[in-house]
């Protein structure tokens, strides 16, 4: 028995990516509506240099659902392709310049060819029925906040059901609470030199229940109670 890969969390820049999708199926819609979002970046240049969008899906049809995103949205191209008559040599020409493929086709034996083909040119492969060496997440963003759940593979409705859990438990909070740590690690950077003390601060603020309440009523009001923990951590600081 051949053991899963013990696979890395990472996240990655897509706005200057291409990314292909081979297929066009329920499968394929679900990863467009998700990826969209994260390829909106320098567009216009993408399409000048390429001639299609960042994000492609190649099929012999398509779907109503995957007619109208690439009609809203230009980083969208849907390329007409009977992909089970084309030849390796033709494959592979599709695949170029792709910095991720998904094989997403009904035909388990043409992911598997498509997964090669991009393979030997050193693409990223994220299989949809397999275990390869890509796997895209469940994800929750909420502005700076972005938390992604997987279990390899295991169960995609664990994933889900776990994704949904974490939901239940993040106020609006959160995301509040991201920007105000940003913006005090970036003044507790220039102000206090001991690295140390700056941790301890960030934790406090971040342990404070004045400060969590007061995200609650307004940003102004947090980011004062936050500074004032600052301010009680040395004399040199001020608001």
């Amino acid at each position: 028995m051949t053991s899963k890969p013990k696979l890395f969390p990472l996240m990655v820049d897509l706005s200057d990516k291409s990314i292909i999708i081979m297929g066009a199926g329920s499968v394929a819609e679900r990863k467009v509506n998700l990826l969209l979002d994260y390829l909106q970046g320098n567009l216009q240049d993408h399409l000048q240099n390429y001639g299609k969008g960042k994000l492609s899906v190649i099929s012999n049809r398509f779907s109503p659902t995957l007619l109208t995103a690439a009609e809203d949205n230009p980083a969208l191209s849907l390329i007409t392709e009977d992909l089970e008559q084309l030849s390796d040599k033709a494959l592979s020409k599709l695949l170029a310049d792709a910095f991720l493929v998904i094989p997403a086709t009904s035909d388990k034996q043409l992911n598997g060819r498509i997964a090669h083909l991009a393979s030997q040119q050193g693409t990223l492969v994220n299989p949809v029925d397999s275990v390869g060496e890509v796997t895209i997440p469940s994800i929750i963003s909420q502005d700076d906040l972005l938390i992604s759940i997987s279990t390899q593979g295991s169960s995609p409705a664990l994933a889900k059901f776990t994704r949904q859990k974490i939901e239940q438990l993040l106020t609006p909070q959160y995301p509040l609470m991201a920007k105000l740590q940003s913006e005090i690690r970036i003044y507790l950077k220039k102000q206090v030199s001991d690295q140390a003390l700056r941790k301890q601060i960030i934790w406090e603020i971040l342990n404070s229940k004045e400060v969590w309440n007061s995200l609650s009523e307004s940003y102004e009001m947090a980011k004062q109670s936050a500074y004032k923990i600052i301010a009680n951590h040395t004399e040199n600081l001020s608001q």
